[in-house]
C-alpha cells in the first residue's frame, strides 16, 4: 500500500517538474529522464520496503519484549502471591501462637492475682488477730509476803501484802482476792516455803473451790513448793489462796535473803 501511494506521489512530481528540469538539464536520450526518475522510484520503493521490514522487525521486537515483560509480570506477580500466602499464612500461625500465649497469660494471671487475694487476706487476719492481741486489755499481778503466816485455820485465805505489779487492778492485797475485770482464761502461780519443821497446806481456790493443792515439810530446813492452774473466768469471778487444812503445827517460812512467798496471775487469752 506505501508502494502504491508513493509511486503516485511519485507521478504527480513527474508531471510538474519536468518543465523546470528540460530547460536547464541537457537531454541525452528520449528516455534518459524518464529511466532515471524510474531508478529514483525503484531505490525509493527498495529504502520504503526495507523501512517497513525494519518497521515490522522492530514491531516484533517491541512485541515480543513486551510479552517477556508479560511473562516477567507474571512470574513476578506469582511470586508476590506465593510471598503474600506464606506470609499471611506465618502471620496467621504467629498470631496464634499469640493468642495461646496471651490466653496462658490470662490464666497464669488470674492465678497469681487469685493467690495474691488469698495471702492478702491471710495477712489481713494475722494482722486483724495480732491487732486483737495487741489491743487486748493486760491484766496481771504479783504479790508477795504473807500477812499471817500461822496456818491454824482451815480456808484461811492468805493474803500477800506486797504489790510488785497489778495491772488492771485485779488483786487487793488487803483481802488477798483476785476479782476478774474481764472475761478469758487467766494463769494463776502460787510459791510458798514451809518454815523450820513445818507444814504448809495451801491451795489455789476459785470462788470457794480449790483447783489445784500442795503440801510440803522438811525436818532438814526450808520446805518449798509451787501450785499453778489454767482457769477460765467470767467477769467477777474470784481467786484466792487459802490453807487446805488448818493446824497449828503449818506455818509458812518468813521472807529472807533465800525465801519469797508469792502469788500471781495473768490473763492470757479473751
Amino acid at each position: 500500500m506505501f508502494s502504491t501511494a508513493f509511486f503516485a506521489l511519485s507521478a504527480i512530481i513527474f508531471l510538474f517538474e519536468p518543465r523546470v528540469s528540460m530547460a536547464t538539464e541537457p537531454v541525452c536520450s528520449k528516455f534518459s529522464y524518464e529511466e532515471k526518475l524510474l531508478e529514483k522510484m525503484i531505490r525509493t520503493e527498495i529504502k520504503v520496503e526495507t523501512m517497513q521490514n525494519e518497521i515490522k522487525n522492530t514491531e516484533e521486537t517491541v512485541l515480543n519484549t513486551l510479552l517477556d515483560i508479560e511473562k516477567t509480570a507474571a512470574e513476578n506477580q506469582n511470586k508476590i502471591d506465593d510471598f503474600r500466602n506464606n506470609l499471611t499464612g506465618e502471620i496467621g500461625t504467629q498470631f496464634e501462637e499469640l493468642q495461646e500465649k496471651e490466653e496462658l497469660f490470662e490464666v497464669k494471671f488470674e492465678e497469681l492475682k487469685n493467690n495474691f487475694k488469698k495471702e492478702m487476706k491471710n495477712e489481713v487476719n494475722i494482722l486483724a488477730e495480732t491487732k486483737k492481741t495487741i489491743l487486748q486489755p493486760t491484766v496481771t499481778f504479783l504479790a508477795h509476803d504473807v500477812k499471817d503466816l500461822i496456818l491454824d485455820r482451815t480456808h484461811e485465805i492468805l493474803v500477800f501484802q506486797k504489790v510488785i505489779a497489778n495491772e488492771g487492778s485485779g488483786y487487793n492485797n488487803a483481802t488477798g482476792v483476785f476479782t476478774a475485770s474481764i472475761e478469758g482464761v487467766y494463769l494463776f502461780t502460787v510459791h510458798v516455803c514451809a518454815s523450820y519443821k513445818k507444814y504448809s497446806t495451801i491451795g489455789l481456790a476459785l470462788d470457794g473451790t480449790f483447783v489445784s493443792k500442795s503440801i510440803n515439810y522438811n525436818s532438814q530446813g526450808y520446805s518449798c513448793g509451787s501450785v499453778s492452774a489454767i482457769v477460765p473466768m467470767e467477769n467477777g469471778r474470784q481467786v484466792w489462796v487459802a490453807s487446805t487444812y488448818g493446824s497449828t503445827g503449818h506455818v509458812l517460812a518468813g521472807e529472807d535473803t533465800y525465801v519469797m512467798n508469792t502469788f500471781s496471775g495473768v490473763l492470757i487469752s479473751k
